[in-house]
C-alpha cells in the first residue's frame, strides 16, 4: 500500500498481470501427458510456482486437475486444451 508524506505519495501499489483459475476433467490416461505438456507451453507463466498445476485429484473415470493461466492468455489455453484433446481424438466442452 501506498502511504502519504508531506503531501506526497511516497509508494504506488501496481497490479501486474491478473490471473484465471481453471477447472477440469480430464479422461484417464491423458493426465500426466496433460500437466507434462501444460508445464511445457505454460513455462513462463508458472516460473516460481512450486509445481504446475495447483492441484489434481482422482476421480470415478478421470481426473480433476486446478491450474492457473495469466488472463491475457485464455486463449492461449483453450487452443492448447483443444489441440491437446483432438490430437488424443478427446472431444471437449467449454
Amino acid at each position: 500500500m501506498s502511504s502519504i508524506k508531506n503531501g506526497k505519495m511516497a509508494q504506488a501499489a501496481r497490479i501486474y498481470y491478473e490471473r484465471i483459475q481453471f477447472h477440469l476433467f480430464v479422461p484417464e490416461g491423458t493426465e500426466w501427458d496433460f500437466m507434462r505438456e501444460f508445464a511445457n507451453a505454460f513455462r513462463h507463466t508458472i516460473t516460481g510456482a512450486k509445481r504446475s498445476v495447483d492441484n489434481y485429484s482422482q476421480a470415478t473415470d478421470g481426473w480433476h486437475i486446478t491450474l492457473t493461466v495469466k488472463s491475457d492468455e485464455k486463449e492461449k489455453f483453450y487452443d492448447f486444451c483443444k489441440n491437446f484433446f483432438l490430437a488424443r481424438k478427446i472431444g471437449i466442452q467449454k
